[in-house]
């Protein structure tokens, strides 16, 4: 197989990949997307598959804009999460954390192996 067929049949497969990535993050967004209604959606998606070029680019051009806003909004939803979960996990000690593993224990919340195993990982 001469080079250049070689450089070829790899850019097509770039290509393809990438194209299954762009269709994916718009379907992904039509889904995320609070300010469409269900009828809306059906027939974003039904647009987009059925004729995928013209119904992605149409896509882009036409909520392009609220698409960056939707994106940056997860991002920020999931770094403040990351956050709150990084100041609460590392707020416990060892010792307030065997306390109330061992509340919820008395409680019957938690019990035999799932205690040992709980308490197993606190104590890693």
């Amino acid at each position: 197989m001469p080079l250049l067929d070689l450089i070829w049949v790899m850019l097509m497969w770039f290509l393809l990949f990438a194209w299954i990535a762009v269709v994916i993050g718009v379907v992904t967004d039509i889904f995320r997307s609070h300010d469409l209604s269900g009828a809306a959606k059906a027939g974003w998606v039904l647009f987009v598959i059925v004729i995928p070029w013209l119904g992605v680019v149409v896509y882009l051009i036409a909520r392009g804009d609220s698409l960056t806003v939707r994106y940056a909004e997860a991002a920020m939803e999931r770094s403040r999460d990351s956050r709150h979960y990084d100041r609460t996990s590392a707020a416990q000690s060892d010792a307030e954390q065997l306390a109330r593993l061992g509340r919820r224990r008395d409680a019957g919340l938690v019990g035999g192996v799932d205690y040992d195993t709980q308490k197993a990982r606190i104590l890693a």
